[in-house]
């Protein structure tokens, strides 16, 4: 027998897990990324795909035991990102059977072939330096910088900034990770806080903490569109050309919604949420008022309550969330513990 073949019976023996989750109208990317994995991912290996999704089927799977489709709720925005660790450690008994976990965003396109580069040593995980922050310095990285959260970075602390979208690792070393993240995340959720970045914030304080780790340069995500000095190996999909944040996420828009309910708010006083209001109010729609958190400055001249204040029925009450980006984690998960479901992020966007 040749060492070609030989080399090639080995790697039959070694199975990739792959984490992917569609919920909502994220399906859309699903067919797309599936062939090219096929195509272009560790040719000669097995690998079985793990889809966390609500959809009744995926494109692919009938009659193929390589595609698992399990099924997981559409927690909504941050939730689907921030609790990715939570879901794949419920179904842990699943990958039993793999030799490697990895994860990859739903919007990702494998467009060069990817070979044994991407796995790590045994021990270690793989990691993708963000190509937004590739060469600039610590003190332009948006770690998490409130000592409150278990994701915290000291200022002028941390080599490297990573992008949330792709890892993995060998199946055990990638597992305990995931655990030891999800007891920091949980941490955080007890003391009402969530990272500024969510998942993607508390994956950069592993690598601080951490010395078991390698990197993969940033064209493994390469925004779509961009101009980077090397050419794509897994293209980001640009998302405006599958409906935008808002039909991504929400699935409808404001206006829409806004109908459904009898009392509406708009938490956040500032620009953002001044937005939504004229967005609402050139509609014909109403709202009640404006929500700021417990502790801030009061707004002078404006209707405006604090979140303690609020006393409408929890089912006929709309909470949209106009807010920077940073900030829309931790106060959906205020209006969660507040008992207060029915929860919208404006994303700013028009409609």
């Amino acid at each position: 027998m040749s060492d070609r073949m030989l080399i090639e019976r080995e790697r039959l023996k070694v199975t990739i897990g792959i984490l992917y989750i569609c919920t909502g109208k994220y399906t859309v990317f699903w067919k797309e990324f599936y062939e090219s994995c096929e195509k272009n991912l560790l040719e000669g290996y097995q690998k079985k795909y793990f889809v966390f999704t609500d959809a009744k089927s995926v494109d692919y799977e009938n009659n193929n035991p390589d595609i698992i489709r399990i099924y997981q709720e559409n927690l909504g925005w941050p939730d689907n990102t921030l609790k990715r660790f939570h879901f794949f450690l419920r179904e842990e008994d699943k990958f039993r059977d793999v030799d490697y976990l990895y994860f990859f965003n739903a919007n990702l396109q494998i467009v060069k072939n990817i070979g044994e580069e991407i796995l790590p040593q045994k021990g270690n995980i793989m990691f993708t330096v963000h190509p937004g922050f590739y060469g600039k310095s610590n003190d332009q990285f948006p770690y998490e910088k409130n000592p409150f959260s278990t994701a915290y970075i000291p200022e002028g602390e941390g080599r490297y900034y990573v992008a949330g979208g792709l890892n993995g690792g060998d199946r055990e070393t990638y597992l305990n990770m995931l655990r030891e993240l999800k007891k920091n995340i949980d941490t955080d959720f007890e003391n009402s806080y969530v990272a500024v970045w969510h998942d993607e914030s508390h994956i950069n304080s592993y690598i601080y903490r951490h010395s078991n780790y390698q990197l993969l340069p940033p064209e493994y995500l390469y925004p779509e569109g961009w101009e980077l000095q090397s050419e794509p190996v897994i293209l980001i999909r640009d998302k405006a050309k599958y409906g935008g944040h808002t039909f991504l996420r929400e699935g409808e828009s404001i206006t829409d919604v806004v109908k459904k309910y009898q009392y509406i708010y708009i938490y956040g006083a500032g620009e953002k949420g001044k937005r939504a209001y004229k967005l609402l109010h050139s509609n014909d729609l109403s709202m009640t008022s404006f929500i700021i958190s417990d502790g801030q400055p009061e707004c002078q001249g404006e209707n405006v309550i604090f979140l303690s204040e609020l006393s409408s029925p929890v089912e006929e009450t709309l909470i949209i969330i106009a807010v920077k980006s940073e900030y829309e984690g931790t106060i959906k998960l205020l209006c969660s513990k507040a008992g207060y479901k029915n929860i919208y992020i404006y994303w700013g966007e028009k409609e």
